[in-house]
């Protein structure tokens, strides 16, 4: 009986933790993108849940800036341009089955205007084989190395 009853505990636990996680991801979902534009030329864009901060996005966007980097064969890259793509939408009613997301986030009562937020960083890096060392570039491999830390 006593086995019984810590299985059904223990199985109630696993549940609700599972069912929570998947909402916490969810909510906190990264969206990324990448495209090639030339040759050695790469667009980076990562989005991501109102919780994160826009510092959190950079860094996510920077690291796989790196990747990319390596994965196409280079050792170098520079960020030619950085624009911030976040979103705010005000959002004057708030869905009965979303109610609960902002109301664990904030003190919004169910009919008061929100303003949802996406951060969101675009950013394009030329890559290089060789350090060209006229101007600072970032060395893709120390980078994730560095960034593990």
């Amino acid at each position: 009986m006593y086995l019984f009853k810590y299985l059904f505990f223990l199985s109630i636990f696993f549940l609700t933790s599972c069912s929570d996680r998947k909402k916490e991801t969810s909510f906190q979902s990264l969206q990324q993108k990448q495209s090639k534009l030339t040759q050695t030329q790469f667009a980076i864009e990562f989005r991501a849940g109102g919780m994160t901060s826009f510092e959190k996005v950079q860094e996510y966007a920077m690291k796989k800036a790196a990747q990319t980097t390596l994965n196409e064969g280079y050792q170098y890259f520079k960020v030619i341009k950085k624009q911030n793509i976040s979103v705010y939408k005000k959002i004057s009613r708030i869905e009965p089955d979303k109610i609960e997301d902002y109301v664990l986030f904030s003190t919004i009562k169910q009919g008061e205007d929100i303003i949802e937020r996406s951060p969101g960083v675009k950013l394009t890096i030329q890559c290089y084989q060789e350090d060209p060392r006229l101007f600072r570039v970032i060395d893709a491999k120390a980078y994730l190395e560095q960034a593990r830390i």
